[in-house]
């Protein structure tokens, strides 16, 4: 019986997110793509640069991923608070959208970072110039 009222809340809780995210499946799921694209590159660069993997580390990535997701609820919430507030019909999801947005492009230079520390010859000198920049000035 406790067995099926905690089936029960999870379903509660995972339906609740559907409805928060539904506005945001595709911008939800490109930011998934890309998390799971960051992951893959970094375990492949440790590979090419022949360093060793631990599981500490690998933890620590998969927890900042997992805690980028908490501030995508915590966006998601907000525009809900705000479209009751005001009486919209939840159309109102700049927060959220914006959130999401951060994170995806956030992703993606850690990617171009990831392959660049392996895989000079295939990405453009501009975009290395910018990588430099960014890791000097210390946005990383």
């Amino acid at each position: 019986m406790e067995e099926n009222k905690v089936i029960a809340l999870i379903s509660i809780v995972l339906s609740a997110l559907y409805n928060m995210l539904y506005p945001h499946y595709l911008l939800f799921g490109l930011l998934i793509v890309v998390n799971v694209t960051d992951y893959v590159t970094a375990l492949i660069g440790a590979f090419e640069r022949k360093e060793q993997i631990s599981i500490d580390k690998s933890i620590r990535g998969i927890a900042r991923k997992i805690n980028a997701l908490f501030f995508v609820l915590i966006a998601l919430i907000i525009d809900v608070i705000i479209n009751n507030y005001f009486k919209t019909d939840n159309t109102f999801t700049f927060i959220s959208s914006t959130v999401i947005l951060w994170l995806v492009i956030h992703e993606l230079l850690s990617i171009i970072n990831n392959i660049s520390n392996y895989n000079t010859e295939n990405v453009p000198p501009a975009i290395l110039k910018f990588l430099e920049r960014f890791k000097n000035d210390g946005l990383r």
